[in-house]
Protein backbone atom coordinates (compact mmCIF):
# COMPACT_ATOMS: atom_id res chain seq x y z
CA UNK A 1 0.00 0.00 0.00
CA UNK A 2 1.28 3.42 -0.95
CA UNK A 3 1.31 6.69 0.91
CA UNK A 4 -0.57 9.37 -1.01
CA UNK A 5 1.48 12.08 -2.70
CA UNK A 6 0.42 14.95 -4.93
CA UNK A 7 -0.79 14.25 -8.46
CA UNK A 8 1.64 13.78 -11.31
CA UNK A 9 0.96 14.85 -14.89
CA UNK A 10 1.48 11.82 -17.15
CA UNK A 11 0.29 13.16 -20.51
CA UNK A 12 0.04 16.69 -21.92
CA UNK A 13 -1.92 17.20 -25.16
CA UNK A 14 0.31 20.04 -26.39
CA UNK A 15 3.53 18.25 -25.40
CA UNK A 16 4.55 20.45 -22.48
CA UNK A 17 3.05 22.74 -19.86
CA UNK A 18 3.93 26.42 -19.92
CA UNK A 19 5.97 27.48 -16.90
CA UNK A 20 5.07 31.05 -15.91
CA UNK A 21 5.19 33.41 -12.96
CA UNK A 22 1.91 34.53 -11.42
CA UNK A 23 1.05 36.83 -8.55
CA UNK A 24 0.36 34.85 -5.38
CA UNK A 25 -2.34 35.48 -2.83
CA UNK A 26 -1.04 36.73 0.52
CA UNK A 27 -0.32 34.48 3.51
CA UNK A 28 -0.24 31.18 1.58
CA UNK A 29 2.10 28.20 1.63
CA UNK A 30 2.11 25.03 -0.48
CA UNK A 31 4.15 22.06 -1.57
CA UNK A 32 5.54 21.49 -5.03
CA UNK A 33 3.03 19.58 -7.13
CA UNK A 34 -0.11 20.96 -5.50
CA UNK A 35 -2.82 22.29 -7.76
CA UNK A 36 -3.47 26.02 -7.72
CA UNK A 37 -6.43 28.09 -8.83
CA UNK A 38 -7.07 31.77 -9.43
CA UNK A 39 -8.89 33.91 -6.89
CA UNK A 40 -9.21 37.67 -7.37
CA UNK A 41 -6.47 37.59 -9.98
CA UNK A 42 -3.96 35.80 -7.75
CA UNK A 43 -2.91 32.17 -7.59
CA UNK A 44 -3.65 30.27 -4.41
CA UNK A 45 -3.51 26.59 -3.41
CA UNK A 46 -6.58 24.72 -4.61
CA UNK A 47 -9.17 23.74 -2.03
CA UNK A 48 -11.65 20.87 -2.02
CA UNK A 49 -14.04 21.31 -4.92
CA UNK A 50 -11.90 23.84 -6.79
CA UNK A 51 -11.20 23.40 -10.48
CA UNK A 52 -7.41 23.44 -10.96
CA UNK A 53 -5.71 26.09 -13.06
CA UNK A 54 -2.03 25.26 -12.51
CA UNK A 55 0.47 23.15 -10.59
CA UNK A 56 2.97 24.84 -8.29
CA UNK A 57 6.52 24.36 -9.59
CA UNK A 58 8.20 24.94 -6.21
CA UNK A 59 7.45 24.52 -2.52
CA UNK A 60 6.49 27.74 -0.74
CA UNK A 61 7.41 27.15 2.93
CA UNK A 62 7.16 30.78 4.12
CA UNK A 63 3.86 32.65 3.88
CA UNK A 64 3.61 34.70 0.73
CA UNK A 65 3.19 38.46 0.68
CA UNK A 66 0.52 39.97 -1.56
CA UNK A 67 1.64 40.02 -5.17
CA UNK A 68 4.76 37.84 -4.69
CA UNK A 69 5.58 36.22 -8.03
CA UNK A 70 5.68 32.41 -7.97
CA UNK A 71 6.42 29.77 -10.60
CA UNK A 72 3.61 27.52 -11.80
CA UNK A 73 2.88 25.17 -14.70
CA UNK A 74 -0.35 26.11 -16.48
CA UNK A 75 -2.64 23.11 -16.89
CA UNK A 76 -4.62 22.38 -20.02
CA UNK A 77 -7.79 20.40 -20.58
CA UNK A 78 -7.03 16.85 -21.58
CA UNK A 79 -3.97 16.45 -19.36
CA UNK A 80 -3.79 12.97 -17.87
CA UNK A 81 -3.10 13.02 -14.15
CA UNK A 82 -2.02 10.17 -11.88
CA UNK A 83 -3.83 10.84 -8.62
CA UNK A 84 -4.62 9.11 -5.33
CA UNK A 85 -8.18 8.33 -4.22
CA UNK A 86 -10.32 9.41 -1.30
CA UNK A 87 -13.93 9.23 -0.22
CA UNK A 88 -14.54 12.55 1.51
CA UNK A 89 -11.19 12.40 3.32
CA UNK A 90 -11.05 8.65 3.93
CA UNK A 91 -8.65 6.48 1.93
CA UNK A 92 -10.45 4.74 -0.92
CA UNK A 93 -9.46 1.91 -3.25
CA UNK A 94 -9.24 2.59 -6.99
CA UNK A 95 -11.63 0.02 -8.42
CA UNK A 96 -14.74 -0.17 -10.61
CA UNK A 97 -17.08 0.08 -7.63
CA UNK A 98 -15.57 3.27 -6.19
CA UNK A 99 -14.18 4.86 -9.36
CA UNK A 100 -15.69 3.29 -12.48
CA UNK A 101 -13.87 3.81 -15.76
CA UNK A 102 -15.58 6.78 -17.40
CA UNK A 103 -16.79 8.14 -14.06
CA UNK A 104 -16.49 11.87 -13.34
CA UNK A 105 -15.26 13.17 -9.97
CA UNK A 106 -13.94 16.29 -8.25
CA UNK A 107 -10.94 17.41 -6.22
CA UNK A 108 -10.43 16.83 -2.50
CA UNK A 109 -7.58 18.45 -0.55
CA UNK A 110 -6.21 17.42 2.85
CA UNK A 111 -2.86 18.26 4.47
CA UNK A 112 -1.37 19.63 1.23
CA UNK A 113 -2.22 16.46 -0.72
CA UNK A 114 -4.68 16.59 -3.64
CA UNK A 115 -6.94 13.59 -4.35
CA UNK A 116 -9.78 12.53 -6.62
CA UNK A 117 -12.93 12.33 -4.45
CA UNK A 118 -15.36 9.43 -4.78
CA UNK A 119 -17.94 11.48 -2.86
CA UNK A 120 -18.01 14.53 -5.17
CA UNK A 121 -18.95 15.00 -8.79
CA UNK A 122 -20.55 18.45 -8.90
CA UNK A 123 -18.00 19.90 -11.34
CA UNK A 124 -16.94 16.69 -13.14
CA UNK A 125 -13.31 17.79 -13.04
CA UNK A 126 -11.63 14.40 -13.54
CA UNK A 127 -12.63 11.56 -15.90
CA UNK A 128 -11.38 8.14 -14.71
CA UNK A 129 -9.32 6.42 -17.44
CA UNK A 130 -7.49 3.52 -15.74
CA UNK A 131 -6.86 2.07 -12.30
CA UNK A 132 -3.21 1.69 -11.26
CA UNK A 133 -3.86 -2.00 -10.59
CA UNK A 134 -4.37 -2.33 -14.36
CA UNK A 135 -1.43 -0.30 -15.67
CA UNK A 136 1.06 -1.03 -12.83
CA UNK A 137 -0.20 -4.34 -11.50
CA UNK A 138 3.15 -5.26 -9.97
CA UNK A 139 3.13 -2.13 -7.77
CA UNK A 140 -0.60 -1.62 -7.16
CA UNK A 141 -3.39 -3.91 -6.03
CA UNK A 142 -7.14 -3.44 -6.49
CA UNK A 143 -7.43 -3.36 -2.69
CA UNK A 144 -4.77 -0.67 -2.08
CA UNK A 145 -6.21 2.12 0.02
CA UNK A 146 -5.55 4.80 -0.92
CA UNK A 147 -5.62 3.56 -4.45
CA UNK A 148 -4.20 5.39 -7.41
CA UNK A 149 -5.61 5.96 -10.88
CA UNK A 150 -5.14 7.81 -14.12
CA UNK A 151 -7.69 10.54 -14.85
CA UNK A 152 -8.18 13.13 -17.58
CA UNK A 153 -8.52 16.76 -16.50
CA UNK A 154 -11.84 17.80 -18.05
CA UNK A 155 -11.84 21.44 -16.93
CA UNK A 156 -9.29 24.12 -16.21
CA UNK A 157 -10.51 27.18 -14.33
Amino acid sequence: MATAVNPKVRYIPSGSLAKVQLKAAASKTWKQGEFGYMSSGQVTPAVTGAIPYCIFAETQAASTSANDLVWVYLLEEGCEIEIFCTNNGNDAAANNTNFPIGGLFDLYVASNIHYIDQNASTDDTFLVLKHASDYEAGKNAVTDSPGKLLARLMKVA
